[in-house]
């Protein structure tokens, strides 16, 4: 498994994990005979903010940290 499977992985895991969370909330907060519509707005808002910053994270590492390693190995062979 590579290194960008795993992030989407972790992501899908995540995202599975939010939705699991606001259909258990909206469905506890129906057979109360309250309104689920506002249960589930306020997970998905709390959510979103650290669902972008993994999603960020993820791409920061996939696109600027990993070509730098790319370029730091080769040189250290180089030397030896």
């Amino acid at each position: 498994m590579t290194f960008d499977e795993r992030v989407n992985v972790a992501l899908a895991i995540w995202a599975a994990l939010l939705v699991v969370h606001v259909i258990a909330a909206s469905v506890y907060y129906w057979r109360e005979e309250r309104s689920p519509e506002w249960l589930a707005a306020l997970a998905i808002l709390a959510y979103l903010p650290i669902l972008v910053s993994i999603i960020c994270l993820g791409l920061i590492v996939k696109y600027l940290v990993r070509p730098m390693i790319g370029l730091i190995k080769p040189s250290k062979r180089a030397i030896e």
